[in-house]
């Protein structure tokens, strides 16, 4: 059981440690999820709305039922989301490689584009193992648009089975 001291201490710090308390600090805390864009999700008003529709309505076929669309739409914009999770993960790689360690002056090498590194492998093992926190990070994002994709996949799996058994019936009859 908890003491009375330990509670009123709780209080005591919880008071202290209430978030910004100022209008500049409370926008720029509300901004921390927008790092890299990897936590927003893809919708019809985002850069990429022209490429989710007609993603969705290859993924929904010649159909009007809206459920139906409903469904190719989750699809789809889980679908992009894994594929900028995709770029992001080349690019952290990409960079670990072009910006490798230099051992020697502790400072960052830039090689440009189509340039061979000049700094060995161990390196570019170093500075890919440098890399490796931020792409453990990415996990997170991939796992859950590979599992709102499932979902979605599987709700637009049973609507066209419910579809075609409801069809089966009304023609049998």
């Amino acid at each position: 059981m908890v003491s009375q001291r330990r509670i009123e201490a709780n209080r005591r710090n919880a008071r202290k440690s209430s978030g910004p308390k100022s209008s500049a600090g409370k926008w720029r805390a509300s901004r921390n999820a927008l790092k890299h864009g990897l936590a927003a999700r893809v919708n019809r008003r985002s850069p990429n709305g022209s490429l989710l529709d007609k993603l969705a309505a290859e993924i929904a076929g010649k159909t009007d039922d809206a459920r139906i669309l409903e469904c190719a739409r989750a699809i789809a914009a889980a679908e992009l989301e894994l594929e900028l999770v995709r770029r992001v993960r080349v690019g952290l790689i990409d960079g670990a490689r072009v910006f490798a360690p230099d051992q020697v002056k502790g400072e960052k090498s830039f090689l440009g584009k189509g340039q061979k590194s000049f700094l060995g492998k161990d390196n570019e093992v170093a500075s890919l193992c440098g890399a490796l926190p931020e792409l453990a990070k990415l996990v997170r994002y991939e796992n859950r648009a590979g599992a709102r994709r499932s979902k979605a996949i599987r709700r637009l799996l049973q609507l066209r089975l419910s579809r075609t058994d409801n069809l089966a019936y009304v023609r049998s009859h």
